[in-house]
């Protein structure tokens, strides 16, 4: 398929005009209009809007929710253009190539089509072949859609949203998708991070045949996922599933930073007791920094620990502007307290990270893409979860993880001495630092505690103080209680308790049981209040 000329260009433009004016997109665009819209523009654009689905970071959550609903309808390409891409790409006869080659597709989408074959070695492969012209086709579209995007509004709350620097980000991605060499490199970056995981697999690669416009792979036989009647034929346990499913997921997020950006049952296959993952055009990553603060926030989530939420949310967005670090935290507070009366088994992780990014846009906080593509990740694979064993819950599944990896880690006496190096180096910053930063007020932060520093009173000075002073006390009798324990740790003392001697553990118990007490205490009192 050739370049468009001008004269095709402008008739699309029109078509891509009345299909707005058709929509009175002029008067703003709910999310149904929106993906109304995208369906009328065709092919090129259900695969954008499928795209733009997994960024929260450039639509609010309803639209992208309703853009998950598309689905690609397209007609397959001709023989006579898949064997013609083929031979162009490989610079082969298709025959060559592929001894046996099934001219009915597999599968057919926007971009590209899958089809059955044969290598000259006997292995069965799929062959996923790009369109013709695709990328000329689309880059023409999306260069005609940001001369309309001043018609274009969304009014979820009132604000506008920059449709061109939304349509500059989905170029970014659709020439990444459109580049088969990138969906290659991702398998094969998924095999060597999983090489140790008897359960889990993905498809070779045969890079010899692979290129942008071609991509050649092991042909996966097995079952679908949610297929529960032939799984269950073959004895498959569909709790194990899920709960190895889980665990792999988490294992992608938290220890590779390279994960699955669409675990939908489409792309996950049963083989021979291992799951499959199909599709790695579109992956996420999370840098080490952002790895370290997702951990801290499942672990405040799983506890209940609002500052920590809040403190894990400021690590993880990007921001210009001074935020309102109080503000945020009460937000917080406030979506934290239905879940305070929950069961950690009745808590849904992708609706929480759904809530928190939302949150975020809301204080002006910008959020890592690997981020908001990992919300849309969880939230499938919980729904993925629930509909095949509603016994297994992911947030279950990852409280027990962080209690496995505390108990396999954790060096007793090491950590004794750390955190009494710790807990003095807070009470030298409790002397000489604001009282909203120091680590003492966040202390009392976390215990409900708000104060208003932006307009300070006498009244709130004073009890600002107050509270400081009280929490300076607690602050060195923790001190002494841990830095007693670590040295009580080192002697030698028989019987040993937990690995330790038993004065130090005895020590330690009570350190944490006054501990508790003075929490239980503030929380009273901020009930009472």
């Amino acid at each position: 398929m050739s370049k468009p000329d001008s004269g095709s260009s402008a008739g699309r433009l029109m078509e891509i005009i009345g299909v707005l004016q058709k929509h009175n997109a002029i008067r703003g665009i709910t999310p149904e209009k929106l993906r109304l819209i995208v369906e009328d523009l065709g092919p090129t654009f259900v695969k954008l809007g499928q795209m733009l689905s997994l960024r929260a970071d450039l639509l609010p959550p309803a639209y992208c929710e309703e853009l998950q609903k598309l689905r690609s309808d397209v007609a397959p390409m001709s023989a006579d253009e898949v064997k013609r891409v083929i031979e162009a790409s490989l610079g082969i006869p298709l025959g060559d190539a592929f001894p046996s080659f099934t001219i009915e597709p597999l599968g057919s989408a926007s971009i590209a089509q899958a089809h059955r074959a044969v290598l000259p070695t006997g292995k069965p492969v799929v062959v996923k072949v790009q369109r013709e012209g695709i990328h000329d086709v689309m880059a023409s579209d999306i260069a005609l859609l940001r001369k309309a995007a001043g018609l274009l509004k969304l009014t979820p709350t009132g604000e506008t949203i920059d449709f061109t620097m939304v349509l500059d980000e989905m170029w970014v991605v659709s020439q990444q998708e459109m580049d088969f060499l990138n969906e290659a490199a991702n398998a094969e970056e998924f095999r060597r991070l999983n090489q140790d995981v008897a359960y889990v697999t993905c498809p070779r690669i045969y890079r010899e045949l692979s290129t942008r416009q071609v991509l050649v792979m092991e042909a996966v036989e097995g079952i679908r996922i949610d297929d529960m009647e032939a799984l269950k034929a073959e004895k498959y346990d569909p709790d194990e599933i899920s709960r190895k499913l889980c665990l792999n997921y988490m294992k992608q997020v938290l220890d590779d930073g390279f994960f699955h950006a669409d675990p939908h049952p489409g792309n996950l296959m049963i083989r021979d007791g291992q799951i499959v993952w199909l599709d790695l055009g579109m992956v996420g990553r999370l840098s080490a920094k952002d790895q370290s603060a997702f951990q801290k926030a499942l672990g405040a989530v799983a506890t209940g620990d609002v500052g920590g939420v809040t403190d894990a949310v400021l690590a993880i967005s990007r921001h210009n502007t001074p935020v309102r670090r109080e503000a945020l935290y009460a937000d917080v507070d406030a979506m934290m307290a239905e879940y305070l009366q929950m069961d950690i088994g009745a808590m849904n992780l992708g609706e929480i990270m759904q809530q928190v990014m939302a949150l975020a846009q809301k204080h002006g906080l910008a959020m890592p893409d690997g981020v908001t593509m990992l919300a849309r990740g969880m939230s499938t694979l919980e729904g993925l979860v629930a509909s095949i064993s509603p016994n297994v819950n992911l947030m279950e599944l990852v409280t027990q993880r962080f209690t496995g990896d505390s108990l396999r880690d954790i060096d007793l006496k090491k950590t004794a001495i750390k955190d009494a190096r710790a807990v003095y180096e807070s009470v030298q910053k409790s002397l000489s630092t604001p009282a909203l930063v120091n680590d003492a007020l966040r202390a009392a932060l976390k215990g409900e505690l708000k104060l208003r520093l932006e307009n300070p009173s006498a009244q709130v000075e004073a009890e600002a103080r107050r509270v400081r002073e009280t929490l300076l006390i607690h602050t060195a009798l923790y001190a002494a209680g841990l830095i007693t324990s670590a040295i009580l740790a080192l002697s030698a003392v028989e019987p040993r308790w937990l690995g330790l001697p038993w004065p130090s553990a005895l020590s330690f118990a009570l350190t944490g049981c006054y501990a508790l007490w003075n929490g239980w205490r503030a929380r009273r009192k901020t009930h009472k209040r």
